[in-house]
């Protein structure tokens, strides 16, 4: 990146910060999903109240993200009217993997992909716990609309 894009971001940051200042909002920067390599899809649900998806994938620099979004009116009937969209994320570092693993009841030489999908089938898609463990204290970010 050259210096002018460096002032080109810098210049777009601060606007938006002044935007979400304005509009009492709050800008977040979130990392870039990286370079998938492998991936598993831990639900896949439809029906006529709507669709639940949640899946998992390292990336090329070793990160895990866990993605989820739910629509439609199973949604609505959490967070109201006129929301039928919600959407997950929590991200481990590849630092913390192992602990993961460990929390996952694996060993160190395991697949972090298939002991997740396991455990998400065995605790019926309960997965958070064993995320916001300290030991592996993914980030969590959501959103709805």
């Amino acid at each position: 990146m050259g210096e002018h894009d460096d002032s080109d971001q810098a210049e777009l940051e601060a606007t938006l910060a002044r935007i979400a200042r304005e509009t009492g909002g709050t800008l977040r920067r979130y990392p870039r999903q990286g370079n998938p390599v492998r991936r598993v899809v831990l639900r896949d649900l439809r029906d006529e109240r709507g669709s639940q998806f949640e899946a998992a994938q390292l990336e090329d620099d070793g990160t895990l993200r866990i993605t989820g979004h739910d629509q439609g009116a199973s949604v609505s009937d959490v967070f109201g009217d006129g929301i039928s969209s919600y959407e997950w994320v929590y991200v481990v570092p590849p630092g913390r993997i192992g602990s993961l693993i460990r929390q996952l009841g694996g060993n160190e030489d395991d697949d972090v992909l298939s002991l997740l999908a396991a455990w998400h089938a065995r605790t019926n898609g309960i997965i958070s716990n064993v995320l916001k463990h300290p030991e592996v204290a993914a980030e969590f970010s959501n959103w709805h609309s």
